[in-house]
């Protein structure tokens, strides 16, 4: 008898190899620290949506670790995995050559539209190496917690390059471990 695949299974998989491909480019070519690949595993989570609830979804295993301290990885029921899509943002992946990237096609693939062109034009607002990378984290960290995406849909876009580094700042500071991480990854990102 063949066995039944977990299509949750296989949206991670696909993720993972484009991730672990696109770290190889960075780290082959100086753009970035061997330890990136250790901020680059991915793993399958829970995110709370309030139009649709709990879903599952790819986020970075560093950071489901920090959000579920002792917890061992998800792995969805065989039910779950078979209303999951595993359609991918190809154009997401390319334009965020990064996590970014794949947070950004997650938010498609989650039919998160809305969040995904705020959070992209939030992105691409300035050249700031440092704040793009903390916003990704930040925002993954928000869906994970199911804290309220009001500000990334509707107040960020109105802020300034400082006063949009000193809510990062404070947002990151509210719980140690995510500062850690945060600035751990910076310094490997080069």
């Amino acid at each position: 008898m063949q066995k039944l695949e977990n299509r949750c299974d296989l949206l991670l998989t696909q993720h993972q190899k484009w991730m672990t491909s696109v770290t190889r480019f960075i780290v082959a070519h100086g753009m970035g620290s061997p330890h990136l690949h250790g901020y680059h595993r991915l793993t399958l989570a829970h995110f709370f949506l309030p139009e649709k609830g709990t879903i599952i979804s790819v986020a970075p295993q560093g950071l489901y670790q920090v959000v579920n301290p002792a917890t061992p990885p998800f792995i969805p029921a065989i039910q779950e995995g078979l209303m999951t899509s595993i359609q991918t943002h190809e154009i997401m992946l390319l334009t965020h050559f990064n996590l970014g990237g794949v947070l950004l096609s997650e938010l498609h693939r989650l039919g998160e539209s809305r969040l995904a062109n705020r959070l992209n034009s939030l992105l691409r607002r300035f050249d700031d190496r440092d704040l793009y990378h903390t916003l990704i984290w930040l925002c993954w960290y928000d869906l994970m917690c199911a804290h309220s995406m009001q500000p990334w849909t509707e107040e960020l876009k109105h802020k300034s390059h400082a006063e949009l580094e000193s809510w990062a700042v404070a947002r990151k500071r509210e719980k140690r471990e995510l500062e850690l991480m945060i600035d751990e990854y910076l310094l490997y990102a080069c």
